[in-house]
């Protein structure tokens, strides 16, 4: 039960912000939830992480640079 509130919850949350900022800036955003879990992974469950792993990151950091250019910078 508590899963669906938690799932109501975040679907409010998200709705929220999609009223805040454009779609794309939002979307691009939610790649930080799926950095997340394997970063908690490594922190509380001493996971190793892997060479391919880092190289994720680091594609998915740089798609996210693309997507929303430098702070500041004129779009």
């Amino acid at each position: 039960m508590g899963a669906f509130a938690w799932y109501a919850m975040t679907a409010l949350l998200w709705f929220y912000v999609l009223t805040r900022v454009p779609l794309s800036t939002a979307y691009a955003f939610s790649l930080v939830g799926a950095c997340l879990v394997p970063l908690i992974g490594w922190a509380v469950f001493k996971e190793q992480p892997s060479l391919s792993m880092a190289a994720g990151y680091a594609l998915m950091l740089a798609g996210l640079y693309l997507i929303l250019g430098r702070p500041g910078a004129a779009a």
